[in-house]
């Protein structure tokens, strides 16, 4: 709508979601090393690999082709394509490639988106913790930092609208690993996501207006 290439928007929005997996996984990095010897359970550990795998595919993909050797395959790969809409498919996964291309490859803006989403995080896991204050829960900070990072990693592939549900559920139950009680844990984590959905909506409605 706004005049940007279809190409290049599709590559900001990888980068963005690429840099929220990145930065909850180094966020719950400090809970792993402290709570190493309870024992992380096994669907936690999955998780947070697999979204290192997601994260370092792209990343490293751009990193081994600093001469844009894959761009170069999908220009030939364009040319032997007859069809309208094939060849379009692949411009435009062309055009998207190179946009994430220049993106990672400037380092200063990687340094700096990264610091960036990692303080946006910070503020998301501190609203969570506010909530847990506020209903009188007596919690580690450090356990909040993992209840919200693997809340959201889990919501990558939202199953539901907003991931409703699914981010109350993950949340709940690494809040219950850490002792609290199901009925408290359930509590915060409702609170916390409708206060997260209601800053979004008051700010979404506006602008899509």
């Amino acid at each position: 709508m706004k005049g940007i290439d279809i190409g290049r928007s599709a590559a900001i929005i990888l980068q963005t979601r690429i840099l929220d997996v990145l930065a909850l996984v180094l966020l719950s990095l400090p809970a792993f090393v402290l709570f190493f010897r309870k024992g992380i359970p096994g669907w936690v550990i999955t998780t947070v690999f697999f979204c290192v795998v997601l994260v370092m595919v792209p990343i490293g993909t751009v990193a081994l082709d600093k001469n844009k050797k894959f761009s170069d395959v999908l220009d030939k790969l364009m040319n032997k394509f007859r069809h309208k809409f094939l060849k379009l498919a692949v411009e435009k996964t062309k055009a998207a490639y190179e946009g994430y291309h220049e993106i990672v490859s400037d380092q200063n803006l990687l340094v700096a988106s990264v610091l960036l989403s990692i303080m946006i995080w910070l503020l998301d896991v501190l609203t969570c913790y506010g909530v847990s204050i506020a209903v009188g829960a007596q919690i580690s900070i450090i356990a909040i930092i993992l209840a919200v990072s693997i809340g959201n990693l889990g919501k990558i592939a939202p199953i539901t609208p907003g991931a409703a549900g699914i981010y109350e559920g993950i949340l709940a139950a690494v809040l219950v690993f850490f002792g609290v009680s199901f009925d408290i844990a359930i509590v915060i984590a409702i609170l916390d996501h409708a206060i997260k959905k209601a800053f979004t909506l008051a700010f979404s409605m506006p602008a899509t207006l």
